[in-house]
């Protein structure tokens, strides 16, 4: 009966697509299934041989995780590099089975998880990944400014450049959405090829993109960087049977304070926005009191959303007249706004 049951055993170890080590007294390996000749050899003989399979730097870690049996619950992952030399990822659980009679050892269990991991790791450069341009998105902003903080040096700045087209909704509205998309994909193959080691090209949606400058020695710095993209994007694009111009209004926002950092989106934005307003197709570097202006202005917009337009608006009329004021030709009508504000 015992040795059917240990037939059968050895038969379901041998058929499992995991593998399964078991470890002796003296950590030398007295079973190995099938599956773990990929991974290890065609006969590993101790400990020794899986620990090989680690990087330097996790070795002793993967000599701990296998030492623990019987205190600590649950798996551990592990990239491990085969006798091919192909790595991979795989999934550790080690049972503690002295007692048990076909067994007496630690038995190491290791599952493939290599196809998991990149699926994963797919999906997520998928996900911080636009779907048009190929460039990184809204949702890798954030991890890329966490990056420029944690590599921010004494001395050093992080710039952060906003760039809006001009007059791309036109195009878009007149040619219809597929011109406007080539349009965005030209506009995405000329920045990144305009752009150096240390800055990060992203499109923020629409016809948003932005430029994070990891490392400049101010604002004229940053201030240089946009020039070169307004002038690199200067240049006319083919769009169909059309040659189309582009004019860019681009923001700047620059901190030396790697605590500050978040907050540049923000006044980039401030900023060009500013530029917008001053004609477009120009830079404009944050200051503070664009934000004072850009506060009063959202205020003023809340404030005449919420108005009671019966009791707060009234006309009055202004009387135009000739230059010697002897005779009125005509009326302006005035609305006045009597705000609670």
């Amino acid at each position: 009966t015992q040795l059917r049951a240990s037939q059968r055993i050895e038969r379901l170890l041998n058929d499992s697509p995991d593998m399964f080590i078991v470890l002796g007294t003296e950590n030398d390996i007295t079973f190995a299934s099938p599956s773990t000749a990929s991974l290890l050899g065609p006969a590993p003989t101790s400990i020794d041989d899986l620990l090989a399979c680690a990087s330097e730097g996790d070795r002793a870690i993967l000599d701990e995780h296998v030492a623990a049996t019987g205190q600590r619950a649950g798996s551990a992952f592990f990239e491990l590099t085969d006798t091919t030399g192909a790595t991979g990822w795989f999934e550790l659980r080690v049972s503690d089975i002295t007692d048990y009679e076909l067994v007496r050892g630690h038995v190491v269990t290791a599952r493939d998880i290599t196809r998991e991991v990149r699926l994963r790791d797919d999906l997520v450069r998928q996900a911080g990944t636009d779907m048009l341009t190929g460039l990184p998105n809204r949702r890798a902003l954030d991890p890329t400014l966490d990056r420029a903080e944690h590599a921010l040096t004494p001395g050093a700045h992080v710039a952060f450049l906003s760039l809006d087209l001009d007059g791309f909704k036109e195009i878009n509205d007149t040619m219809g959405h597929h011109a406007g998309d080539d349009l965005l994909v030209q506009i995405a193959r000329r920045l990144d090829r305009a752009i150096q080691p240390g800055q990060t090209l992203l499109r923020l949606g629409g016809d948003e993109f932005a430029v994070i400058i990891e490392s400049t020695s101010g604002a004229a710095d940053a201030r240089s960087v946009a020039e070169h993209l307004r002038n690199v994007l200067a240049a006319p694009f083919r769009v169909g049977p059309r040659v189309e111009p582009l004019r860019t209004s681009i923001g700047v926002a620059v901190t030396a304070d790697p605590a500050h950092v978040g907050a540049l989106v923000i006044e980039a934005d401030i900023a060009m926005y500013q530029a917008k307003r001053a004609g477009g197709d120009g830079i404009a570097v944050f200051e503070p009191e664009m934000e004072q202006a850009a506060t009063a202005t959202s205020r003023v917009a809340r404030a005449l959303r919420a108005a009671d337009y019966d009791a707060e608006f009234h006309l009055e009329y202004q009387p135009i007249v000739t230059v010697d004021a002897t005779r009125t030709v005509g009326y302006e009508a005035l609305l006045r706004w009597n705000s609670p504000m």
